[in-house]
């Protein structure tokens, strides 16, 4: 069934643009996925924000393929951390946030998803220093993250602000 509403169209094609971030060929790590959560904890209440996240990280991995299920619940967890983390944007617009909100949201994926990778315990001892070396090898991933985040992120944001702008003034606003 295709969405009815303006709201689910919106929901639909970010859920299309996550699910091909992550499948079409990208640096490794630089998807929008991360930017995705934390637009839709901005601006969906309810279960839809979380619900379009594991969607597509459900049908992304459905076309990518499944991977240990430690790492793969720890992926999903460090993206779902996003949506409360954008929860700060609502609550206030002070320039500070936006750039706060992208590096916590970004440095908490890399340390839940990383922290998933040594949990399975597939590549890392599970000890102190197991984890650190885990942490240490993944580092090389993190700026792509964080590319990403920042990159992706004001895209979004900026793409609702300029169509709800047009839209005010199409409705005479």
């Amino acid at each position: 069934m295709l969405p009815r509403t303006p709201g689910g169209v919106a929901l639909a094609a970010l859920l299309l643009l996550a699910v091909l971030g992550r499948w079409l060929p990208h640096p490794p790590n630089f998807t929008p996925l991360g930017a995705i959560a934390l637009y839709l904890g901005a601006y969906h209440r309810g279960a839809g924000a979380l619900l379009v996240t594991l969607l597509a990280l459900l049908f992304s991995d459905l076309l990518l393929g499944f991977y240990h299920p430690v790492t793969m619940a720890a992926v999903y967890l460090g993206t779902l951390v996003g949506i409360p983390c954008a929860w700060l944007l609502r609550r206030s617009r002070a320039a500070w946030r936006f750039p706060a909100v992208v590096l916590g949201a970004s440095g908490l994926f890399f340390l839940v998803s990383n922290s998933g990778v040594w949990l399975s315990g597939e590549l890392y001892p599970r000890t102190a220093a197991g984890y650190g070396r885990c942490l240490l090898a993944a580092l090389p991933f993190y700026a792509p993250t964080l590319a990403a985040y920042a990159c992706y992120t004001p895209l979004l944001f900026g793409a609702r602000s300029i169509l709800a702008r047009r839209a005010a003034r199409a409705s005479g606003g």
